[in-house]
């Protein structure tokens, strides 16, 4: 029909001016604007068909053609720049493409810039597909999940990376064993890789997530450090030399992670509502609990490792470790402002029970609470703050909490319980009406009970108990994402967790 209405026009059009010749030419002219015509139109159909199969959407047609074009536009502004693309899956044996390239896919394959079609699948798994903006040399990082989106945990410019990289190092103090080199995962053909200053050596940074860090624990002989992370992933690392020993999928976020007392069994607490314990020697799941209505943000071991205790949203469970089942239900009111509030820390008492024979302490909405399970009596210590983080004296005579002034960054404001009266230590405490306790993500005290290790967004600090005066600071974390920290038991190593990174330094 479009041809045979341009005809009529060139007839009319020739009719009017009786020019053969130009009749002639105008007819090829229009001839073969209609040959472009339509092969641009079956061009922008086999693209929206092909983007509508790939993606399962109508509408990724048009944003398909614009991305193509937008490529076209940039390659054609730096025809002679390339840039390399590196992508590093989970599972290591996962197929991967680049789909709108003839080449095979290689790591570090140097492409024109422009986005590209990934595709990265496995069998069992669920496979994942993204166009991906090569403008710069990047870095892709993909976990496929069996049970739920595979989802591309980041994606990097190396040199954004190593500018970053330089930042902090010069950021940290020059006696600092963490001013060290990094070592950046492309180097290594995307297996995790260690920080440190040489081979052999103590690590400084610990990589190997795909996604931020959320808890951290050391076992008991302080041979192993838990990592846990969004990335649905538990890493148990060798802390001599930053060597995975075992990565355990908990299919789901990772919010806690805890050692057995023995060290045998390492637990995972998810988002998922669900904890796992995992054999330490084998890697094998070993039993799964099933109980809590939300997310659960901590768990921990009694002494005997008997009892498991876990905390979620204003609900706390006490769970025995043989059976799985529950031996006590906590759960606060319903209030705006409720009695617990989310429950993110819990720490035992070394002495076993204080005289009171209250077992355990708990952070929780504006103040902690101690728990007797015998009694099931529960006393909650009201404070101005809300704790993230509590933790005993090594004697058992003081429950702890750090916090942070307001406005002043460098201010800390511990808070000391005496266990046998439950009333604040006014002598030692430091207190004041604009701290903050949920800027302190983590407290603890080193082994010879003088100090305390306390984190905040930007830096770890060592305090002395005895003099109020911060001794030592650890900077060198991200503002604003750190999440938390683990130090060992003999108190010579402290880690903590930033993005997907995990820093370590030496406390000596």
């Amino acid at each position: 029909m479009k041809r045979l209405f341009f005809i009529l026009l060139i007839g009319l059009f020739s009719m009017t001016y009786g020019c053969t010749k130009t009749i002639k030419a105008v007819e090829d002219d229009m001839s073969s604007l209609l040959q472009h015509m339509e092969i641009d139109g079956l061009s922008s159909s086999e693209s929206a068909e092909q983007d509508s199969a790939d993606q399962g959407e109508a509408a990724a047609a048009s944003s398909s053609i614009s991305r193509k074009n937008h490529s076209i536009t940039t390659a054609e502004k730096s025809k002679n720049k390339m840039h390399s693309l590196t992508i590093q899956v989970f599972p290591k044996e996962s197929t991967v493409k680049v789909m709108n390239i003839k080449s095979r896919y290689y790591d570090g394959i140097r492409l024109a810039p422009g986005k590209y079609d990934i595709l990265v699948k496995h069998q069992g798994y669920k496979s994942y597909r993204e166009w991906v903006n090569v403008e710069y040399d990047v870095i892709v990082k993909v976990i496929l999940k069996k049970e739920s989106e595979a989802y591309m945990a980041r994606s990097l410019d190396t040199n954004e990376r190593s500018n970053s990289t330089k930042q902090q190092s010069g950021n940290v103090e020059d006696s600092d064993p963490a001013a060290l080199v990094e070592t950046n995962a492309a180097d290594t053909g995307g297996t995790n890789t260690i920080g440190s200053s040489g081979p052999g050596l103590f690590p400084s940074r610990l990589t190997g997530h795909f996604g931020s860090v959320s808890s951290l624990c050391f076992s008991p002989d302080g041979s192993l450090l838990a990592s846990g992370s969004y990335d649905s992933m538990v890493i148990l690392w060798d802390i001599n030399d930053g060597k995975v020993l075992h990565q355990l999928n908990h299919n789901d976020r990772v919010t806690a992670v805890v050692f057995s007392p023995d060290g045998s069994i390492v637990v995972s607490a998810g988002t998922d509502k669900t904890i796992k314990l995992w054999d330490v020697l084998t890697g094998g799941l070993l039993k799964t609990f099933t109980g809590h209505t939300s997310r659960i943000h901590s768990v921990s071991f009694d002494l005997s490792g008997q009892v498991l205790v876990s905390g979620g949203n204003n609900e706390l469970i006490l769970w025995d470790v043989a059976t799985g089942k529950v031996k006590n239900l906590i759960v606060g009111d319903d209030k705006l402002y409720p009695l617990f509030g989310s429950i993110n820390s819990i720490a035992f008492n070394p002495k076993g029970k204080d005289l009171g024979g209250y077992e355990f302490a708990f952070s929780c909405h504006q103040g902690i609470a101690v728990f007797n399970p015998e009694t099931k009596q529960l006393i909650k210590l009201e404070d101005i703050s809300t704790p993230q983080s509590v933790t005993y004296s090594a004697d058992g005579a003081y429950i702890t909490w750090g916090a942070r002034h307001h406005h002043r960054k460098e201010e800390f404001f511990p808070r000391f319980v005496l266990t046998s009266m439950k009333e604040k230590d006014t002598a030692l405490s430091k207190d004041d009406d604009l701290a903050k306790a949920d800027r302190v993500f983590y407290t603890k005290y080193t082994p010879d009970g003088n100090h305390l290790v306390m984190l905040t967004y930007n830096q770890a600090v060592l305090y002395d108990i005895k003099t109020g005066d911060v001794i030592k600071k650890f900077n060198g974390t991200s503002e604003t994402s750190v999440t938390d920290a683990a130090l060992s038991p003999d108190g010579h190593i402290l880690a903590a967790s930033s993005k997907d990174e995990i820093r370590i330094w030496k406390i000596d």
